[in-house]
């Protein structure tokens, strides 16, 4: 999805006016589902009433562990880089 929102891909107008109506309505929707505003709030919300099996999107989890790694770092930036951030 992210290829076809491309800007050099939105510019194909004529390619575009070619496709089925009914599909390009089915991208649509797939991508206000899939928009990042809100970290993800609209899939997040349509995964929770997703039935099983469902295979999520792992890029969201990705993400989501970048984030936490970065506020964990800078929560432990006066420990030492060698010492782990959380003792068992």
């Amino acid at each position: 999805m992210t290829g076809l929102q491309g800007s050099s891909v939105k510019r194909l107008n004529k390619t575009w006016e070619l496709v089925d109506p009914a599909l390009v309505e089915s991208f649509r929707l797939l991508c206000a589902e899939m928009a990042f505003e809100k970290n993800f709030k609209a899939y997040r919300e349509l995964l929770k009433t997703a039935g099983t099996p469902c295979l999520p999107y792992l890029g969201v989890y990705l993400t989501d562990l970048t984030f936490i790694e970065a506020r964990l770092s800078s929560s432990f930036s006066s420990s030492s880089p060698s010492s782990p951030c959380c003792v068992a």
